[in-house]
Order: structure tokens, then C-alpha cells, then sequence
């Protein structure tokens, strides 16, 4: 196997085991040809040439030895010796104590061969990933329950949607057709990370994700590669409560000028991860700004909006996050910002193609109150 596509393997299991429980996940095993792992939670199975070995390899060890002899320009060789992994290189030679093959630990408790469910677009499958990882990476670990640690994945005869949450905002990937889900469950939210990691190395070569699940686990397979997953128990929130509005007030901005002047609003910020903003919206027109200890900006952008005038404060930094997630996950050049009206109810993001939807609640300032002019729009 290529000494590079074998790095990013053993790099890619040892991020995945480093947190795991128990030191035995730590270990990674060589069978028929496929590198297995697993961090007690999420089973991978890769493939790797024509190595084969009876003994399970530290995972950590060996990523670190790959990097280090690719770094040097060297090709790497090695072989299992015994209960030993024997790696030998232009200065000599280095053992890794392993362990006997039959402690490999498995994960899930999914048939060996599921029938599949379904079967997506790897892009589409990936933007919606790369969306949910982006949100459940910005949580501030202030929200306790344990639902929100993962993405809720609803599966469509025709489609799928996968929404995650993260305190005060949610995003939400919809790709499908139909009322009715024919499986629902919460994806861990290292499997998240895990998925877009290998989705994105396996681009261009994949271009199908097939779908398998149970009532306790999920698979997907794309190229050659298979990923299982426990899900998380219970029941995710109702996420569609959220959207529940009184009515709709659109205004449409260019997305990227939109991620421009939230950039520049956080700059001097001593706060990184909490930057109020002040979104003022008026005819044809949403005003930007912010104030902090070392000064102020004041932005106005051009907005397609025909509302009543209305100013809500929110977190620039989430916001930020949410609109950058949204152009990732969408070729859209412009995004519909929503509100139903009041300073204290979810500022919603719509892409142009309406895949994509992001929620964010308004910080609540206790030193404001709303102006007669905003009570009544």
C-alpha cells in the first residue's frame, strides 16, 4: 500500500481511538487485506493492500512512525514478528509490542452484511457533515444533554435530513423527498468528525455513500471503506417546534459580503467566543454593529427586505460560524435571513436552493428593551 494513503489511515484511527475509553481501543488490527479499529463506539474497517498480521498494532505508534520516516523521505517497510510489530528503516530497526489478535474489540452489533437503506451522492452526504461536525464543534459545554452530543440522521425513501444542535443554534441538512422517515437515529458526533474526515479522502474516487441501519447502529460504505456506529439513546428534541413562527419577514443578503463584515465585527474582541451584534433591519438594508473595549464598527449591507424595522442582538461569533457552515454546505451566492417580527424569537439562514437551514436564538440583554417602534412591528 502507498506509504502515504497508509499514514492518513493509521492517522485517521489514531484520532479516532485517542480519547477511547480503554487502552485495548488503542490498538488496530490487520486482517484480509483491511485495517480494523475501533474506539468503542464507532467500528472502521479500511483497506490496506496486502499486509496481514496476527497481532493487534498500536495505533498511536504507528502513525507516529509513518509521519516521522515520510517526513525523512523514507519508504516504509515492516512486518509482524512474533507477537512484536517490526519496522526497519535506513538507520536501523524499531519493535512495537502488540497483542494477540483475538482481544480485537467490535463496537457494533450490526449484522456483518446489512441491507443497505439507501444510497446517497457522496458530495451532498458530506456538505450535510461537514455542516452538523462544524455546529456540535462550537458547542460551549454549558448544555448538558447528552442528545446534543450527536447529529439526528432521519432517513428518506428518496432522501435524508441531518440536523444538529448546539445550545442556542441548530443547523439542519434537508436532501429529501416524502413525510415519513423509514429510520431515525443520533450519530455520535466523533462518527460525525470520523465520516467527513474519510468522505473527504476518498473524493473523487467515491461518488455513492450506501446507508445501513438498525434500532442500534448505523453503517456506511463508499469506497471500499466501511464505517458502524452505535447511536446514541434516547429521543432527539424536537427540533421542529423551533421552526414554529408567527410569520415571515425575509431578507435576502450576498453571503460572502454578509461573512466579511462579521469577521471585521469580531476583530478587538476579548471575548471569542461570545461577540454581540446588533442586527438592525430596515427598507432595503441591514445595519451591522458591535461595540467592545477597544472600539466599534458600524457595517450596513443591502438587503432585499420589505419588512417593518427591527433590531435583534445576537452572537456574531455563532452567527459567523453559521453563516460560513451554510456556504460550505451550498453553492449559493446569497442567503435568506428570516424573523417572525420579535427581538426574542430565532433568527433563522436559508440557502438559495433551501437545503440548507440554520437557527439562532437572540441573546437576551437586560439592559434593553424593546422601542415602541419594534413592540409593534
Amino acid at each position: 500500500m502507498d506509504s502515504r494513503a497508509a499514514a492518513r489511515s493509521f492517522s485517521d484511527v489514531s484520532a479516532l481511538v485517542k480519547h477511547a475509553p480503554l487502552p485495548i481501543y488503542g490498538y488496530c488490527r490487520l486482517h484480509g487485506g483491511r485495517l480494523l479499529a475501533s474506539n468503542g463506539v464507532t467500528d472502521i474497517d479500511l483497506p490496506f493492500g496486502e499486509s496481514d498480521g496476527n497481532v493487534l498494532i498500536p495505533a498511536q505508534e504507528m502513525a507516529t512512525l509513518y509521519k516521522t520516516l515520510i517526513r525523512a523521505g523514507e519508504a516504509v517497510r515492516w512486518e509482524c514478528d512474533g507477537d512484536r510489530v517490526h519496522v526497519s528503516h535506513t538507520y536501523g530497526d524499531v519493535w512495537l509490542q502488540g497483542l494477540p489478535a483475538d482481544r480485537y474489540p467490535a463496537a457494533t452489533d450490526l449484522e456483518v452484511l446489512p441491507d443497505p437503506l439507501a444510497e446517497y451522492d457522496v458530495k451532498a452526504f458530506l456538505s450535510a457533515l461537514r455542516l452538523a461536525d462544524r455546529i456540535l464543534g462550537t458547542r460551549t459545554g454549558l448544555h448538558c444533554d447528552p442528545n446534543f452530543e450527536g447529529a439526528f440522521l432521519e432517513v428518506y425513501e428518496d432522501g435524508f435530513s441531518l440536523v444538529a444542535m448546539g445550545g442556542p443554534s441548530l443547523v439542519a441538512y434537508r436532501h429529501q423527498e416524502g413525510d415519513q422517515p423509514v429510520w431515525s437515529g443520533i450519530l455520535p458526533r466523533a462518527t460525525v468528525g470520523f465520516l467527513v474526515k474519510r468522505l473527504s479522502a476518498s473524493l473523487p474516487d467515491a461518488d455513492k455513500v450506501v446507508f445501513s441501519g438498525s434500532s442500534v447502529g448505523a453503517r456506511f460504505s463508499f469506497a471500499d471503506e466501511h464505517i458502524s456506529t452505535r447511536l446514541i439513546e434516547g429521543t432527539y428534541p424536537d427540533w421542529r417546534k423551533i421552526l414554529a413562527v408567527r410569520n415571515e419577514l425575509p431578507a435576502n443578503v450576498a453571503v460572502d459580503p454578509f461573512i466579511q463584515v462579521l469577521e471585521l465585527c469580531a476583530i478587538g474582541s476579548a471575548l471569542l467566543h461570545l461577540i454581540p451584534v446588533h442586527l438592525s433591519f430596515s427598507r432595503r438594508r441591514l445595519d451591522i454593529s458591535t461595540e467592545h473595549e477597544y472600539g466599534s464598527t458600524q457595517q450596513s449591507l443591502p438587503t432585499e427586505y420589505q419588512g417593518g424595522r427591527l433590531t435583534l442582538l445576537v452572537n456574531g461569533k455563532l452567527l459567523l460560524d453559521l453563516a460560513k457552515a451554510l456556504s460550505e454546505a451550498t453553492e449559493g451566492e446569497a442567503i435568506r435571513i428570516l424573523h417572525d417580527g420579535s427581538p426574542h424569537r430565532a433568527l433563522r439562514l436559508i440557502s438559495e436552493d433551501e437545503k440548507v437551514l440554520c437557527v439562532l436564538m437572540p441573546l437576551r440583554d437586560a439592559g434593553e428593551s424593546p422601542s415602541k417602534e419594534e413592540e409593534s412591528s
